[in-house]
Order: C-alpha cells, then sequence, then structure tokens
C-alpha cells in the first residue's frame, strides 16, 4: 500500500490555488487568474475594501408612537366571553365544524363508528369551553370529570355532553 491512500486518510491540497480553478471554469485567461492569485485574502485586505468603513456612521432610530399591546375596539362593558371571541370568532368555529365532520366521515371509511353523528356550532361551542374547563379543574384521569363520585364529579361538565360524546369529538376534533 505504498503511495495509496485509504479511505480513513483525508487528502489536503494545501498548495491548490482556489482562484485559479474558479477563473478556469468561467473561461478566464491566466492572466486574470494570476492577478487574483496575487490579490490579498479578504482577511488581510484593508476594511474600506470589504465593506467597512473605518468610521461610523450615525444610526437613526425612528420614534414608535404607536399604542402597544392588544388592540380592539370593545367597549367598557365587554365581558370576558367578549375577548374569547376576539380570539376564536364564530367564523373560525364554523372552520372546526366543517373539518371535523369532514374528517369523521373520511375516517369511518375504513373505520366504521355506529355512535357518531355529525356535530354542529352550538355543540362545538361547548366542546371548546370543557377543554377550557379542563385548564381550571385539573384531574388526573378524563372518566374523573364525568364520574359519580362527587369528590371527582364536575357537574357542569357532565351536565353539557355525556362522555361519549364527548370522547368522539375528541377522536375527530380536526382544524
Amino acid at each position: 500500500m505504498d503511495g495509496e491512500k485509504s479511505d480513513t486518510e483525508l487528502d489536503y491540497e494545501s498548495d491548490v490555488d482556489l482562484d485559479a480553478d474558479l477563473h478556469a471554469e468561467t473561461g478566464s485567461d491566466s492572466n486574470d487568474a494570476a492577478a487574483a492569485a496575487a490579490e490579498p485574502a479578504p482577511s488581510e485586505r484593508p476594511a474600506e475594501t470589504v465593506g467597512w468603513k473605518a468610521e461610523g456612521e450615525d444610526i437613526v432610530i425612528q420614534v414608535y408612537d404607536e399604542r402597544p399591546g392588544p388592540q380592539h375596539n370593545l367597549g367598557t362593558t365587554a365581558v370576558p366571553l367578549d375577548y374569547f371571541f376576539l380570539m376564536f370568532p364564530l367564523a373560525l368555529i364554523k372552520i372546526f365544524v366543517e373539518q371535523t365532520n369532514l374528517y369523521a366521515s373520511q375516517c369511518m371509511r375504513s373505520k366504521p363508528n355506529s355512535t357518531w353523528y355529525d356535530t354542529d356550532l352550538d355543540e362545538m361551542r361547548a366542546f371548546l369551553a370543557i377543554q377550557i374547563m379542563f385548564g381550571i379543574k385539573c384531574l388526573p384521569r378524563l372518566w374523573m370529570y364525568w364520574s359519580e363520585d362527587p369528590r371527582y364529579n364536575d357537574p357542569w361538565i357532565s351536565a353539557i355532553m355525556p362522555i361519549g360524546r364527548f370522547k368522539n369529538l375528541s377522536r375527530y376534533f380536526h382544524v
């Protein structure tokens, strides 16, 4: 294996003139390549030739005169639900309904579900409300919200919809 390099050895050619190779590829004559080789490396060039200026320029910062924070046109009599509908307008919830029903029908082509029926706007709003309530009253298991044990049961959630329907909506919810 004298003179041969193994696959693990790296071949470094430090004496190769990369600028000459570049000019050869672009069709430049050898005089241009020699001139490029004589030019100093970018790190050796004076600052003004590589885009930097020796003296700094004044930076102009425009005055920010806009009102910061979320902007809305709700009056002083607005209730929390009004703020919720700023983030989740009715048109968006209608898209949730449409996409959930579409996704359910697509899924049931391969695996039928006899307990599913299309959802509507009111039921989707109730589903979202339950999801928000899960963040307020946290229980370790989903079934506990519908439990008959008064330590876990949430009468508000269990009165909105049965657990089976909630699970179906959770399975096919799609946005």
